[in-house]
């Protein structure tokens, strides 16, 4: 503990402990992406709020913000140094909680969105659109320092360095002192999110570039290219022409190859390709985040989330006792008040409590009786309060006419659906059947139900008793040993037996005998001419309850 505290103190006193970009760097940044956003998107009113950008992108470095500027998109972690964490860029950029003060006294009175020392991407917009813009632009500069400060490289690979007693000089940032970026982007890039922005940023330097206590060490990317130390080149150039590192070299004689001995980012040409591309991506990024400003305020002018949202924390509390009491029986004190506060609360308002309550990290209960769910509570209560019957008819009376209507609506797109002459009929038949005096809605739901039966079921009844008949019948003329001579498949029989002679000659494809069909069938020879009897079905009397066809 006493070790946490010591380091915590060395942080404190120590204000060049770690190195970013020098002031005078970060001042000529933002006035290259200002002018790279006039030119590209044609907006000559950002000039108006020029110094402003740039004034905040100075003022973020003050002590002790900028221990906050670190952001690993590998780890997801800001700056890890002896023992201690400290937040994230990103999560220094977007987090008004963060930004605010620590004084317990007044901190929960305060409103998220109104703290002196809060210059987040939240208050930024919130500003722009509901307050001062001046205030507003300060803040996006004071955001665009820490998106600049995702393209020096220590700050993606946790490597922090404060002097030649402190960890050494971060030598891309010491030849940075002395240069003026000149970009001129051929392209924009845009995003969706201020996170997905800082992520792509960071992992664009963490990937690429090497920082000087991560050279090949401690990430994967970039890797060292052993075809290049191979042949004993003296620089490592990626695809993109970055010059990646430089190595020295012993050659071995004997087994005729370089052995390396040597690997530095410190020379000229590679800080050189260093600071071509990483300048370059800082506009192109700073750029992108104007950009993304103005969309997130045309956004914020349409919802008012911000200002929703803008609440302190004994606001939120306040609410959420709201909630708790509106969730309990209705007879109790205080529940009929309360339910008619959150009833006449705009979803907005709700949805802002809730995104503080998720910044202060405070759980908010389910809202269980508001506007939406007041007819469902009313069903369920055993008990209501005192003097709500009428208002509780009226909702049964709304809710029966909405039914209704919806009822009705179904019905009428059910008569457009049903397209077959038979259905019609049917359709017709049913309506003739419904009285004269019930309601219109009774009337279509009677006649949606009858015709449904008759198409679905009536149907299918009949049908199931036609089958049985025809079954019936089938056993009829096996009994009597009749053959059809038209289609003896169906009682499958290859020949026809004269029932009523049983000592007569059987008639069948290629028999002979006598021609003499007896009683109860006629004569019909088979298609071949052969000779056959079939049967007289005018004779053949059903057994009894099977109708007669």
């Amino acid at each position: 503990m006493k070790l946490r505290i010591y380091a915590f103190v060395i942080f404190l006193l120590f204000p060049w402990f770690v190195n970013g970009y020098e002031i005078s760097t970060h001042k000529a940044l933002s006035e290259n992406i200002v002018r790279e956003y006039e030119r590209i998107y044609e907006d000559d009113d950002i000039q108006a709020y020029a110094q402003q950008i740039i004034d905040g992108a100075e003022y973020e470095d003050n002590h002790p913000r900028y221990l906050n500027h670190f952001y690993d998109p590998v780890s997801n972690k800001g700056l890890k140094k002896v023992g201690l964490q400290f937040p994230s860029s990103i999560q220094w950029a977007t987090s008004p909680l963060l930004q605010s003060t620590k004084n317990p006294f007044t901190k929960s009175k305060i409103k998220l969105l109104e703290h002196p020392n809060d210059y987040s991407w939240q208050r930024a917009i919130y500003e722009y659109v509901h307050g001062d813009k001046k205030r507003a632009m300060r803040a996006l500069g004071q955001v665009m320092h820490l998106v600049e400060d995702l393209t020096s490289v220590p700050h993606t690979r946790n490597d922090a360095h404060g002097g030649e007693k402190l960890g050494g000089v971060s030598v891309y940032e010491d030849f940075t002192k002395s240069k003026t970026p000149s970009v001129t982007l051929t392209h924009s890039v845009t995003y969706d999110s201020i996170y997905d922005l800082f992520n792509s940023t960071a992992l664009y330097a963490n990937t690429n570039f090497l920082s000087a206590d991560t050279i090949f060490e401690e990430y994967a990317l970039p890797q060292r290219d052993m075809e290049t130390t191979r042949r004993g080149k003296l620089y490592q150039i990626n695809d993109t022409g970055i010059y990646v590192a430089k190595f020295s070299y012993i050659f071995d004689p004997k087994r005729r190859e370089f052995n390396v001995v040597g690997q530095t980012i410190n020379d000229p040409k590679v800080m050189q390709s260093y600071w071509d591309h990483l300048s370059q991506k800082a506009v192109e990024s700073g750029v992108a985040l104007i950009d993304l400003f103005f969309r997130e305020v045309e956004k914020e002018k349409k919802t008012h989330a911000l200002k929703y949202m803008n609440k302190s924390k004994d606001e939120v509390k306040a609410f959420v006792k709201v909630i708790k009491r509106a969730n309990r029986f209705g007879f109790l004190w205080g529940v009929k008040e309360a339910r008619e506060k959150l009833a006449q609360m705009p979803k907005q308002e709700r949805d802002g409590y809730k995104a503080a309550a998720q910044i202060y990290n405070m759980e908010i209960p389910e809202i269980r009786y508001t506007e939406e769910a007041q007819t469902k509570e009313v069903q369920k209560q055993q008990y209501s309060p005192k003097g709500s019957q009428k208002e509780i008819r009226q909702i049964g009376q709304k809710k029966e006419e909405k039914e209704s209507k919806e009822m009705e609506k179904k019905a009428n797109a059910k008569k457009k659906e049903v397209t077959p002459k038979s259905f019609k009929t049917h359709k017709k038949e049913a309506k003739s059947n419904v009285s004269a005096d019930a309601t219109e809605n009774e009337r279509s739901q009677n006649t949606q139900v009858e015709v449904e039966a008759i198409d679905y079921v009536q149907l299918q009844e009949l049908l199931a008793q036609l089958q049985k008949v025809l079954e019936q019948y089938a056993v009829i003329l096996q009994q009597q040993d009749i053959c059809n001579g038209i289609d003896l498949t169906i009682l499958k029989h290859s020949t026809c037996i004269n029932p009523f002679d049983p000592g007569g000659y059987a008639f069948g494809a290629g028999g002979a005998g006598s021609f003499t069909c007896p009683p109860g069938s006629v004569y019909d020879p088979l298609p071949d001419g052969t000779p056959a009897c079939a049967p007289d079905l005018s004779v053949v009397v059903p057994p009894p309850g099977v109708p007669v066809l």
